[in-house]
């Protein structure tokens, strides 16, 4: 066999072989022979259909599966031979078969680059370190009693925090239009959950109050194309408004949040517990994403394009499966569309119209695929194993809040792709460890509300 290869631009090569004719050649005339004792046809005997006809009837075929098994082995054998380390299936370019002549064809493809990785010693990243103080817990308990509220009615004008259920038919052009009719609808009023107008419009209104009408005005980033910019005539029929009445925080108001004895001190603690593992965690997650961003700087590599775009293939459908669940949850719970989860269905449509763009989705091929040929190459530097320790943690924190942990922990030990996730997910942990061991960390002190706001901003930037 031989062998030649072909530098092309970037990571892409193509390897020439030439396997000799006559081997090829002999394994199409053994094949034959071993089919000729089985072959049936019509007029003669089993087994003693003549040669030359066992030939006519099934060389071609014969043929075909001959090259396409010696096309195969002499590939993998030709780039074990030239050291070579494909990204992705490669395109073969047969050349004719001529019968007793060399078998000659062209594979294409690209290789993985060669990494000589850089670390990050003398990478600077600033960590967090918050406290968590009495003010976090009042106001966590204050959430926490607005969850619990019971909403009671009342003779007085609607105001903000007040919810109504209204009856409304709204127009466009003079014309109704598809969801702008609610029967029994609940608007809680200052949430921004409906358009403004169509808030703003029931504030001051009371129960009973029928033929309210008023104009609203749709943003021209509204998620439903069809009315983007566009001005609906409503007309509103108030049933109710409702206040929130807030429990007390005593020994019955925290029996129900789950604390046996009604302890308000134990309350107040498990409180804060949460709130320590929930920024534990956002801390992690930051220090995490700012380790690896400086990893991608300092070592920018030559993705190969099979694997980038496999990639966008795997976000693309990921996108899709995530618009079909908002879209079966939306028309499960959409009654109208003026006033259900408005911001949540604005956010969605901005991040799908965001996902659409095509530079967006190489964007993050590329930085994913860049990070796991880093992460093999720290795998095989620092030659990592799956913690098996780790995993069993990993598995028993995700199985802590349910009714029988043990029970989730066997199904997912049982679930081979949800167990390979866990320890892709605990690797990968285990590398940003190695990482964040190199850096130098400066820690700032800041308070929870700081960081809580910082987030929230940097949320609201990215939608």
């Amino acid at each position: 066999m031989q062998v030649t290869v072909e530098v092309l631009p970037g990571l892409e090569r193509k390897v020439v072989v030439k396997v000799p004719g006559s081997g090829v050649q002999s394994e199409i005339e053994k094949r034959l022979k071993d089919l000729a004792p089985k072959v049936k046809i019509d007029g003669f005997r089993p087994g003693k259909v003549p040669f030359n006809i066992v030939r006519q009837r099934f060389e071609d075929s014969v043929r075909r599966e001959v090259v396409s098994e010696v096309i195969g082995s002499s590939y993998q054998e030709a780039i074990q031979q030239e050291k070579l380390t494909p990204a992705g299936l490669p395109k073969i370019d047969l050349a004719t078969v001529i019968p007793g002549q060399a078998l000659e064809f062209e594979a294409t493809f690209e290789i993985y680059p060669t990494i000589a990785l850089k670390e990050l010693q003398d990478v600077e990243i600033e960590t967090v370190k918050v406290n968590i103080d009495e003010n976090d817990v009042d106001q966590m308990l204050e959430k926490l009693r607005n969850q619990q509220a019971e909403w009671v009615e009342t003779t007085e004008p609607a105001e903000k925090g007040n919810r109504v259920l209204i009856d409304f038919e709204s127009t466009l052009d003079g014309k109704s239009f598809e969801g702008g009719t609610g029967k029994d609808v609940t608007v809680q009023l200052g949430t921004g959950a409906a358009i403004p107008d169509f808030e703003n419009a029931l504030l001051g209104t009371a129960a009973g109050q029928e033929n309210i009408t008023f104009t609203i005005q749709f943003p021209v980033n509204y998620h439903r194309k069809d009315l983007a910019g566009k001005s609906s005539a409503v007309t509103a029929k108030v049933h109710k408004v409702l206040v929130a009445k807030l429990p007390e925080v005593d020994e019955e108001f925290a029996k129900k949040l789950g604390v046996a004895d009604g302890n308000i001190e134990q309350l107040r603690k498990e409180i804060r517990d949460n709130l320590q593992r929930e920024l534990d965690y956002n801390v992690k997650n930051q220090l995490k994403g700012q380790v690896l961003t400086k990893l991608l700087e300092l070592n920018p590599v030559e993705l190969p394009k099979v694997l980038v775009n496999e990639e966008i293939k795997n976000l693309q459908k990921q996108e899709r499966e995530a618009g079909k669940h908002h879209a079966h949850d939306h028309d499960h719970d959409h009654e109208c569309d003026h006033d259900h989860d408005h911001d949540h269905d604005h956010e969605h449509s901005e991040d799908h119209a965001h996902s659409e763009n095509k530079t967006q989705f190489e964007q993050m091929a590329k930085q994913r695929v860049g990070l796991g040929l880093l992460f093999g190459e720290i795998i095989r530097n620092h030659q990592l194993k799956v913690d098996s320790a780790q995993v069993q943690a990993r598995l028993e924190q995700i199985a802590a809040p349910y009714k029988d942990p043990q029970q989730v922990v066997a199904w997912y030990r049982n679930n081979k792709e949800q167990m390979a996730q866990i320890e892709a997910s605990v690797i990968e942990d285990q590398i940003v460890d190695i990482l964040t061991k190199q850096v130098k960390l400066k820690e700032t002190v800041k308070t929870y509300r700081e960081l809580v706001g910082q987030q929230q901003a940097a949320g609201n930037a990215n939608l």
